[in-house]
């Protein structure tokens, strides 16, 4: 879907966009994590805003 997406967009030849592909797995695995996530919140690791 990604792909199809990024094909109506005009990105079909981007070279980001199969380093993306291939790396989706580690992405949403990263994302699945929503502890690590709520954790940071808004501002970075040191408090301040990002």
């Amino acid at each position: 879907m990604f792909l199809f997406n990024a094909c109506l967009m005009g990105y079909e030849e981007a070279e980001w966009m199969d380093i993306i592909l291939d790396r989706m797995d580690c992405i949403l695995c990263n994302v699945a994590q929503l502890q690590r996530l709520q954790a940071l919140g808004p501002s970075g690791p040191d408090g301040e805003m990002m």
